[in-house]
């Protein structure tokens, strides 16, 4: 028996839960994909956001989760109107039940965390081809996940799952998770739990889980960076280069510099500095501001969008979507490139 079960009443911060308990918790509701904080002992506001997604989950159910046939009988019922994350003796027993159901596919874990990353970054940093610039992708790379397929446990924190994103994009429901990204290059999944198929190819394979960035990139280049559509288009390549045809890379594809050198282009892209109230680009009603994912809206010596022979920086802005986080995302990839070995 999991020892968050058999408690007679609810669990949650100030009840004095003992740490060994806590830690089994966070380490099921990591392995199931609703906790991406600390496995420590510590009841904090990670956990209680991974119990609020789980709840919901248990109790609506829906397209993209199986969770909901967990809870028998509606036994789990929706939050208080307060808002509390506690684990009433019946969420308890759901939690239990999924983590000892083999159907349930559980996040894996690594037994050597550094070397299981390095091997992971040097695979996908190796990738090679026409689809999209390797150093572009181990920039979005660092950005989405640190570069680690795996989280890097310590003393403090014994974390060694997969490294998981968990998004929380409906303002009706900001306790669903929305989507999660997982692994090195954060594949995106919206729907929960993963397939067994997903699980060892995507998830637990470096390669096949960079490929897949790197079609989804290229989508980007493609279909979003130049469109009559002004839907589709990116608005800031349209006003910055209005006239020039889509640029793949300066270099001819018979050089080894093909889709490779994009550092030393960023290097000579010139800079720029960004500071809240600035135009995302000449005439944009759109200006930079803080927002709940980038605290600051202040970059200093930023390679030029302007400045690459390319069209890629445009591209990745894109992969992230649009408004002024893709702006944000845009200039961390370009500030990346900067850094590559």
């Amino acid at each position: 028996m999991r020892s968050y079960c058999g408690y007679s009443g609810a669990l949650g911060r100030g009840t004095n839960v003992p740490a060994n308990v806590v830690s089994d918790l966070q380490r099921d509701l990591r392995a199931l994909g609703y906790h991406n904080g600390e496995i420590s002992g510590v009841w904090g506001g990670g956990l209680e956001a991974a119990v609020r997604a789980v709840r919901y989950d248990l109790v609506h159910g829906g397209a993209i989760s199986t969770v909901g046939s967990y809870n028998v009988a509606g036994t789990v019922i929706a939050s208080p109107a307060t808002g509390a994350a506690e684990i009433e003796p019946a969420l308890a027993g759901c939690i239990r039940a999924m983590s000892e159901d083999t159907a349930f596919v559980k996040l894996p874990f690594s037994l050597n965390v550094a070397a299981d990353n390095q091997a992971a970054w040097t695979t996908v940093t190796a990738l090679r081809g026409a689809a999209a610039p390797t150093p572009f992708l181990a920039a979005i790379f660092q950005q989405e996940s640190g570069g680690r397929h795996f989280h890097p446990p310590s003393q403090a924190n014994h974390d060694n799952f997969v490294t998981v994103g968990l998004d929380h994009n409906d303002p009706s429901a900001p306790e669903r998770i929305t989507s999660r990204g997982y692994g090195v290059g954060q594949y995106t999944l919206f729907h929960h739990p993963p397939t067994i198929a997903e699980l060892s190819g995507v998830i637990l394979d470096p390669a096949a889980n960079a490929r897949e960035a790197f079609a989804m990139v290229r989508d980007k280049f493609d279909h979003s960076v130049v469109s009559n559509d002004p839907a589709q288009r990116a608005d800031d390549r349209h006003a910055e280069w209005p006239l020039a045809p889509l640029r793949l890379c300066k270099y001819a594809a018979t050089d080894p510099r093909f889709l490779a050198d994009c550092k030393t282009c960023a290097a000579r892209a010139g800079t720029v500095a960004i500071t809240p109230g600035r135009p995302v680009y000449p005439g944009a009603g759109l200006t930079w501001a803080p927002t709940a994912y980038y605290s600051s809206a202040v970059y200093k010596s930023v390679p030029d969008r302007t400045g690459f022979p390319c069209d890629w920086p445009y591209a990745v802005r894109r992969y992230n979507g649009g408004g002024i986080n893709s702006y944000h995302y845009q200039v961390r990839i370009l500030c990346n490139l900067l850094t590559l070995t």
